[in-house]
């Protein structure tokens, strides 16, 4: 009786994560994403089929249970279906085999491809459940043997269905240095970073690449890595503005969404905060396809003199109007703040005399040493994100949102050691999965003798 009671429930959760991956082209995703508060930190609507695929896996083993051997209409039906799934494979296969190698019908070709291993894997479960040994026998050496078949030819879809889904390279195409990105790192600063303009980065993916009317790459997949598309400048040590993972911070995605669509100067004062130094752009007079110009950003690391305090949900505004005006940065420049109580006293300050210099950096650890000769804040252009902390001579202090998207501390005039330390909340993930665990395990007091 559970089990006939789970089973709606699995399909309602299938449906509506179906809905939910199908993102903007149903109107319940777009709903949720401006009505719902953290629902539009999540930038990849297509992940909600991971509950798809474990409401269909839970479904697939209760239809499993409930596999028997037809009979009456049941067994018409199965061996209709049986012979079709022949003819498909039959039919499907052998113009596969006529069109392949014509690279005009390409698509078809695929097609008739797909068509013929679909009802080839048809045809074998057809004559399982048709071969089924009797309910009343189940056991001996017929069972036994009809549930080994039944295993290995299960384990075989699995394996061609999932064949090829995540394609690889031999790690010689990663160890291999490019030339150009040897020279294109000795003119990167340290502290600065590349960029690529979106539409640029859409032509070399999508356009020559990765491209929609062929699956077959249109030239040497060495190329790519020429191009240092995200994120394939990984391997070579360059500091990069773009980011190609397919969850994204909302505050990063919602720059870079407003950088794309910002006119040209306020682009430029976007960059500028980014810590950019040197901008990519798709052009066939280049080797590879692309050039490199510099650009004169801010530092990774930097100081701002006077900071404007303004309420969390304001700084977006403020920081758009900003950009829109492409102000220009004034000695010791000054930053928008948020995200953290206000400080007693001024938040702006006269410019003096600053050094910043890194002492370490690590994924979770970065460390600085700050002289100030005036009181100001201290602006570091990474992604301000839930878990990071900041330490000011050893004892905690605020982390401010900075221009709402990247981290500050404020410090007193002098010399201080700054210390960022990222720290997410996972004991209480822990504790969660804990407790979850006991209550699974523990039996209900009504399992017991159940059928």
């Amino acid at each position: 009786r559970r089990r006939a009671r789970l089973a709606p429930a699995l399909l309602s959760l299938a449906a509506l994560s179906l809905l939910l991956a199908l993102g903007k082209n149903t109107p319940l995703f777009p709903w949720l994403y401006r009505r719902v508060p953290t629902f539009d930190m999540f930038q990849a609507p297509t992940r909600w089929n991971l509950w798809l695929e474990f409401a269909l896996a839970l479904l697939a083993g209760l239809a499993a249970e409930r596999w028997r051997r037809p009979a009456g209409r049941a067994l018409y039906w199965t061996r209709l279906a049986t012979a079709g799934a022949f003819a498909v494979t039959l039919g499907a296969g052998l113009g596969w085999l006529l069109l392949r190698g014509n690279a005009d019908l390409e698509r078809l070709s695929t097609m008739a491809r797909a068509l013929a291993i679909t009802g080839f894997w048809g045809l074998g479960a057809g004559l399982l459940t048709l071969f089924q040994p009797a309910e009343r026998a189940p056991s001996g050496r017929r069972g036994a043997a009809f549930g080994l078949l039944a295993a290995l030819w299960l384990g075989l879809d699995l394996l061609s269905a999932a064949w090829g889904l995540a394609p690889a390279v031999r790690l010689g195409f990663y160890r291999a240095p490019v030339q150009r990105a040897e020279r294109l790192r000795a003119r990167l600063p340290d502290d600065q970073r590349l960029f690529l303009p979106a539409q640029d980065e859409y032509r070399l993916k999508f356009g020559r690449f990765l491209r929609f009317d062929t699956f077959q790459p249109g030239e040497d997949w060495h190329a790519m890595r020429a191009t240092l598309l995200p994120n394939l400048f990984l391997p070579e040590g360059i500091a990069s503005a773009n980011n190609f993972d397919p969850l994204l911070p909302g505050n990063y995605a919602r720059w870079m969404d407003l950088l794309e669509d910002a006119p040209p100067h306020a682009q430029q004062w976007m960059l500028n905060r980014m810590s950019v130094g040197m901008v990519e752009r798709v052009d066939a007079r280049w080797p590879e396809g692309v050039r490199f110009d510099s650009w004169a950003g801010l530092p990774r690391a930097r100081w701002a003199a006077c900071g404007e305090i303004v309420p969390q949900e304001q700084a977006w505004e403020r920081v758009s109007a900003l950009a829109r005006q492409g102000e220009a940065e004034s000695a010791g420049g000054r930053v928008i703040l948020s995200g953290a109580p206000p400080p007693a006293g001024r938040t702006c300050f006269p410019p003096g005399e600053t050094s910043i210099q890194a002492e370490a950096e690590s994924h979770q650890r970065l460390r600085f040493r700050v002289r100030a000769a005036s009181p100001g804040w201290f602006i570091l252009a990474d992604v301000w994100y839930p878990g990071w902390q900041a330490r000011v001579d050893g004892a905690s202090v605020p982390l401010w949102q900075a221009d709402a998207l990247f981290r500050a501390v404020f410090l007193p005039a002098g010399e201080h050691e700054v210390e960022f330390t990222y720290r997410p909340w996972w004991r209480w993930s822990l504790v969660f999965s804990l407790a979850a665990a006991v209550l699974l395990w523990k039996p209900s007091p009504d399992s017991e003798g159940e059928p």
